[in-house]
């Protein structure tokens, strides 16, 4: 485990409890004999925030028990990404001539994997996205999360914590006449999450080639000069290359 960033192990004895303020995500984690209390809420968004504490938890936060009788308890906390695609709108709408490319970048929020002594417990969202349809009609496309941040093309314009993690998506018209953008779907299911030394996350780069009648994706690792990056997550599932007919899988306009 890389210790910084929101990548964290801790120790939890008899009666002690860690807590931890990471976005919005407000964490306590008490052990107690034979169990441990998980308890967590929502508040306002904070840099990443971790310390033992003797405070009470509060009674707003939602507590779980989970059966613990073992007298260790590693509490190890990791980024893992949303198990649906995320959407995030361009900061405007633009247009994309025949035979040219744009480049989007975009910082969404990962989730928190909580494990106990190296088995998982649960993921907790750091930051609560609504749900949405994107998609053409409610016969044609896909359950996702909306993104409040929106997608510059402009890198130095982008939202940079240690909780989210900065994806870089390239759009390549191949076809014969102009597509406008205005909305777009960065495929989680096949990503791989990368830290740097500081402890800022970075996902695969997405690249999108349209042509007239079908679309082709890849990934590739991020290329992010004077950082040395490791690999702290792997993709759900493998990708080199797919083909899609349809363009408004990815894109809406």
């Amino acid at each position: 485990m890389l210790n910084y960033g929101i990548c964290r192990d801790f120790d939890l004895s008899e009666s002690q409890t860690l807590y931890c303020e990471i976005g919005s995500l407000r964490l306590w984690l008490k052990k107690i004999k034979n169990e441990v209390i998980l308890a967590h809420c929502q508040s306002e968004e904070v840099d990443e925030f971790f310390s033992y504490s003797e405070d009470e938890i509060p009674e707003n936060a939602k507590q779980t028990r989970w059966s613990w009788e073992s007298d260790k308890l590693e509490v190890s906390l990791a980024p893992t990404l949303h198990d649906r695609d995320l959407v995030f709108r361009a900061m405007k709408p633009i247009f994309l001539p025949s035979k040219e490319r744009v480049d989007f970048y975009v910082s969404p929020c990962v989730k928190l994997k909580i494990s106990f002594n190296n088995k998982f417990i649960i993921n907790l969202p750091i930051i609560r996205y609504s749900e949405t349809w994107f998609g053409k009609d409610p016969t044609i496309g896909d359950l996702c999360y909306a993104v409040k941040t929106r997608g510059t093309v402009d890198p130095d314009e982008i939202i940079k914590k240690k909780y989210r993690f900065v994806c870089h998506v390239s759009v390549y018209n191949e076809g014969a006449t102009p597509i406008s953008i205005d909305k777009l779907k960065v495929l989680t299911e096949y990503l791989r999450l990368y830290q740097d030394g500081e402890g800022y996350l970075y996902s695969d780069s997405l690249v999108i080639r349209q042509s007239e009648d079908s679309v082709k994706i890849a990934m590739s690792k991020p290329h992010i000069t004077g950082k040395n990056l490791k690999k702290i997550f792997d993709a759900r599932t493998a990708l080199q290359t797919i083909f899609m007919k349809a363009f408004s899988v990815l894109l809406e306009h």
